[in-house]
């Protein structure tokens, strides 16, 4: 009785964890928690949570528009340059508008502000891998698919 009870919670908890809208939530959530980690500043837990969700809404956004738009229209139609200009592209518009969010939480301090400023770079770099996070992990996990789907026409 213990066995088949355990095999049924086993089944319902990978039932649940398959689930797309839970495996993307535990994912953001994970980052949530990783980026506020990272962030060693001297600020309240609260402004910190909300700066982190601020960055946390701007790479959903890059995420997104990579695994809904420009993966299906361009790497999945093997154009690999256009793909990668764009993905770059996109990444270089993100980065000003998130700066000019996070400019404007910052108002009336001067010396955040031109911290903000001088880690554009960084803003860029971090929104620009985990776009391409995204993108490694959509191959893998299409390419497990596949090989899934492969095993059980066997």
């Amino acid at each position: 009785m213990s066995k088949t009870l355990d095999k049924n919670l086993q089944s319902n908890l990978y039932s649940l964890l398959s689930r797309r809208m839970v495996y993307h939530g535990l994912f953001w959530l994970g980052l949530f928690l990783f980026l506020m980690y990272l962030d060693q500043t001297q600020q309240t837990l609260a402004s910190k949570a909300s700066i982190e969700m601020i960055n946390l809404v701007f790479y959903a956004g890059i995420v997104y528009f990579n695994l809904f738009y420009l993966i299906p229209r361009f790497l999945s139609e093997k154009k690999f340059i256009r793909y990668s200009l764009l993905l770059f592209l996109t990444a270089l518009a993100i980065t000003p508008i998130k700066m000019l969010v996070l400019y404007f939480i910052f108002d009336g301090q001067g010396q955040a502000q031109a911290q903000l400023i001088q880690d554009q770079p960084i803003y860029f770099l971090s929104s620009f891998l985990i776009a391409g996070g995204s993108t490694v992990l959509k191959v893998f996990s299409d390419w497990v698919r596949y090989q899934r789907d492969r095993q059980i026409l066997q």
